[in-house]
């Protein structure tokens, strides 16, 4: 959209309509370090590079600030750093080439990078493997000192499990709800304070689908439905939801386990008091005919803390590649109304409150 269409939106003919939407940023451009590569079939202009898109951006966000009398603010780069072989794409490059220099960088607030997991070559297990999501995440969130120095804020500003949509029985899969809890989390812990999860209709990594989908756009045919329907990345948003709660002012803290599969992050008050505890079990699950892998965790409280009776919350998985028949605290929300059925499921921590135990494929949310 235009520069002049989007004043025309939100400040002109259709103001009364978007009364209650706010146009936070304006982006400058979408992914530009993909103008030029041969598999999405995009051809850039001639010698395109980072020295390129920041004279082009500097032109075009001058001449959206004239339609918007100076009363904007911009969100720049949308950068991928899908290819490695386009590592020049990155925060140094793109405000090492005369950005800054230029007044109009007064106008800019956020510098966005987008971030997938993979793609179409994703197997099953893979998504939420522990290891492989702090890798994936510090290749983005070293740039966020940098970026913050020079006065924006970080954001990763398209993310979602897999490019291109995701893949089916995977991205709409259990596995896609425990990446998403421990992916946010451990963002969280490193600074980047805002994910925006991409969705599209009748794509494989939506959360949701508020209408029927009968026509697939870049999904496949398992991805369509006869209903609204709710899909298992939705779970991992519930857990995350009653994670961080409603008090103002928490903060997240990754605890220590050296365990292959565990992630543990603490919920702390402004005050810092631990609040709630989230364990999260990413071994992987795939045949429900054999038993089920159970790991023991032992809980080292600190001087003055207990962890006696505890409430617990479990996020159960029928396995790792369930795209179905997950609940969250004994509730499903596979409803045509996204309101949750059958009855909340709480239990008490046991004993002395030093041990716990979490399948394969789990979330437990203990609160204090």
């Amino acid at each position: 959209m235009s520069g002049v269409k989007q004043h025309d939106t939100f400040y002109g003919s259709r103001r009364a309509e978007m009364e209650h939407v706010e146009l936070e940023l304006v982006t400058i451009g979408n992914e530009p370090d993909l103008y030029e590569v041969p598999l999405f079939h995009r051809t850039g202009p001639p010698g395109w590079s980072p020295f390129k898109y920041v004279e082009q951006t500097i032109q075009l966000a001058n001449a959206v600030s004239t339609v918007f009398q100076g009363n904007v603010k911009f969100q720049i780069a949308s950068i991928t750093g899908f290819f490695k072989d386009q590592e020049q794409w990155n925060p140094r490059t793109v405000f090492g080439s005369g950005l800054m220099d230029d007044p109009i960088f007064e106008n800019m607030a956020v510098y966005s990078s987008h971030m997938y997991f993979g793609d179409l070559k994703a197997t099953s297990g893979s998504l939420m493997s522990k290891t492989f999501i702090r890798q994936m995440i510090r290749h983005w969130a070293e740039y966020r000192p940098l970026v913050e120095a020079a006065g924006l804020e970080f954001r990763v500003g398209e993310t979602n499990s897999l490019a291109r949509g995701g893949v089916s029985g995977i991205s709409n899969a259990a596995e896609a709800a425990i990446w998403l809890v421990d992916y946010a989390l451990h963002a969280a812990c490193l600074g980047l304070k805002r994910l925006h999860f991409h969705h599209r209709v009748g794509q494989s990594y939506n959360w949701f689908d508020p209408v029927p989908i009968t026509g697939i756009s870049g999904g496949t045919h398992a991805d369509a439905r006869d209903t609204p329907s709710i899909h298992a990345p939705y779970y991992g948003a519930l857990v995350l939801a009653d994670a961080i709660g409603t008090e103002p002012g928490t903060y997240v803290v990754e605890l220590a386990s050296i365990h292959r599969y565990i992630s543990a992050y603490g919920i702390y008050s402004k005050d810092g008091n631990l609040l709630r505890v989230v364990f999260i079990n990413s071994e992987p699950y795939m045949d429900p005919t054999k038993d089920r892998p159970v790991t023991e965790i032992k809980i080292k409280a600190g001087s003055g803390l207990s962890f006696v009776g505890s409430k617990i919350k479990t996020l159960f998985t029928p396995s790792t590649t369930s795209t179905s028949g997950l609940t969250w605290a004994g509730q499903s929300y596979e409803t045509g109304s996204a309101k949750p059925s059958g009855t909340l499921v709480e239990t008490r921590l046991e004993g002395d409150g030093s041990t716990l135990r979490i399948a394969a494929s789990e979330i437990i949310l203990l609160s204090l």
